[in-house]
């Protein structure tokens, strides 16, 4: 038997688990950070506040309330990544949470707001294509961790 087709599987499977464990970390550490950014300064998380306003999706008294909520939902997130039996619901949390990001973002582009959107903090970017293309990035992200767990029998375990 040729050894050395089955050490191009062995290398490519370890690869494929490293690749995987590298697309958690960075999917897992964004959202604890983002989450962390917004409840350490909810100042700088205003102006998306506002924006949440106009489009009448939370009453004024709760926008405090739901910019906290939104920071301890990514927190969660974030840390349910990285625990097995909490992955998959995770997962679709993030998914879900991306794509209506994606949107907002889009929804704001198209109305023309160009504040920061305070979804970062400090380091937060305009409301533009370069956010627009962050959430992209981690969407699919999210997309390639979920199918490639699913294809492992829903363990959502990182097999070495």
């Amino acid at each position: 038997m040729n050894t050395s087709i089955l050490d191009k599987k062995t290398d490519s499977k370890k690869w494929n688990t490293w690749l995987v464990r590298c697309f958690l970390w960075i999917l897992s550490s964004f959202f604890i950070l983002a989450g962390y950014l917004k409840l350490i300064d909810l100042s700088l998380f205003h102006k998306t506040l506002m924006a949440l306003q106009l489009l009448s999706f939370i009453p004024p008294n709760l926008l405090k309330l739901a910019a906290i909520t939104l920071g301890l939902i990514e927190i969660f997130l974030g840390f349910g990544l990285l625990v097995v039996k909490l992955r998959k619901i995770a997962l679709l949390g993030v998914i879900g949470l991306l794509t209506f990001f994606i949107c907002f973002i889009g929804y704001m582009i198209v109305t023309g707001e160009t504040s920061v959107c305070g979804c970062l903090g400090r380091w937060g970017q305009t409301f533009g294509p370069k956010l627009v293309a962050q959430d992209l990035l981690l969407l699919f992200f999210a997309f390639k961790l979920f199918v490639t767990f699913e294809k492992k029998g829903n363990s959502l375990q990182v097999h070495s």
